[in-house]
């Protein structure tokens, strides 16, 4: 059986960055950070946010 949520939200720093359908978030992020994420392309949030160490 496969199960999936019906919402998911995807936070940054203890921030909440985006929140939609589990679909959304996957597919047609809004947020550049979520999509960075979604693609493994954590550098590029990282930066955004000043983190790069």
């Amino acid at each position: 059986m496969k199960q999936k949520s019906d919402f998911t939200g995807f936070m940054l720093l203890g921030k909440l960055v985006e929140f939609g359908t589990t679909s959304q978030i996957f597919t047609r992020q809004q947020k550049p950070d979520t999509e960075n994420y979604i693609s493994g392309n954590l550098v590029n949030t990282l930066k955004n946010n000043n983190l790069n160490h």
